[in-house]
């Protein structure tokens, strides 16, 4: 059985609503206003709900890096750890799972900043679900638990609490 200290939360938030402007390469499109506001909101339910993230993994997009900026400055959250691999940038399941299965033990909440279809799968493959209800819209944000080590996730099914989608 898993002690209070051992249980570890895990946040998979899509990226605020972004450009289609065709004058931006992809990993440049900027989020819209729109976006930015859906960030805000889901910042101050995570806020209200789950608490400050100690650990970011944010894609280097340009989307993903200001969902993450607006998110963390809202919720007063200096991170103790953030990084932004190259190899988030439109990430597979199995390259996002295995970048967070490398996290320390010590990190007790990370929040992953990315791109569907990848999250969405990932939050399908990690908690059992099915497609349908495992689709991250523009700013929704998975949180799960997790009661063994980072680098067994996968292993068993996580439990998933909720799903929160901006409006």
């Amino acid at each position: 059985m898993a002690t209070p200290s051992s249980r570890k939360t895990l946040l998979l938030m899509r990226h605020g609503k972004a450009s289609n402007n065709s004058h931006y390469a992809d990993i440049d499109r900027p989020l819209t206003r729109m976006g930015e506001d859906q960030c805000r909101q889901i910042a101050d339910w995570l806020g209200s709900h789950v608490g400050k993230p100690d650990y970011w993994l944010v894609s280097p997009a340009l989307r993903t890096q200001q969902t993450a900026d607006i998110v963390s400055h809202r919720l007063r959250c200096h991170p103790r750890a953030s990084v932004s691999p190259i190899s988030l940038y439109l990430a597979e399941p199995t390259s996002l799972i295995g970048s967070l299965r490398q996290l320390p033990d010590t990190v007790q909440t990370v929040i992953l900043v990315g791109h569907n279809p990848g999250l969405s799968e990932s939050l399908r493959l990690l908690t059992g679900g099915t497609m349908l209800e495992s689709l991250l819209q523009p700013a929704s944000l998975a949180v799960m638990t997790l009661d063994d080590a980072w680098s067994r996730l996968g292993s068993s099914p996580l439990r998933l609490y909720q799903v929160k989608h901006a409006s």
